[in-house]
């Protein structure tokens, strides 16, 4: 019994979203799927169609190096980075971090604080001073 809850379990987290969106190449519907790097958007038709596009996620932050949108990526050992929009497309931008930006600067230097955990909590880190700051204290 234990089992067969496991499979429509399995089965349940394999299923695809469908999209209002139709696909560019053969309109077909398209879906969400998972890949070995997280989710993407697919052709329903796959095999027939390989169309596929990435869904893109955002920071909370800009970018401190332009004010562009920061878009969440992995790694391909599944690491999650953060990547400037203007870095990837027009190569305008040099801004990459482990770390995810925030829209605040550190009250002592004036430097961008990036969101990081200390203690379980999620907290803003200024890199230059080395110090944690709550997102409560700086509103």
């Amino acid at each position: 019994e234990k089992d067969i809850l496991h499979v429509k379990e399995a089965i349940e987290a394999f299923k695809e979203e469908e999209l209002d969106e139709k696909c560019p190449k053969c309109g077909a519907s398209l879906v969400v799927r998972k890949g070995k790097y997280g989710k993407f958007i697919g052709c329903s038709r796959y095999p027939a169609c390989d169309y596929t596009r990435p869904i893109v996620e955002y920071a909370r932050g800009n970018c401190p190096k332009c004010g562009g949108k920061v878009q969440i990526k992995r790694s391909q050992k599944g690491k999650t980075y953060y990547i400037c929009e203007n870095n990837l497309e027009k190569k305008e931008c040099d801004f990459i971090s482990w770390y995810e930006p925030s829209n605040y600067n550190c009250p002592d230097c004036s430097q961008r604080l990036y969101y990081r955990y200390k203690s379980g909590k999620e907290m803003l880190y200024c890199i230059s001073c080395k110090k944690y700051f709550s997102e409560d204290s700086l509103k």
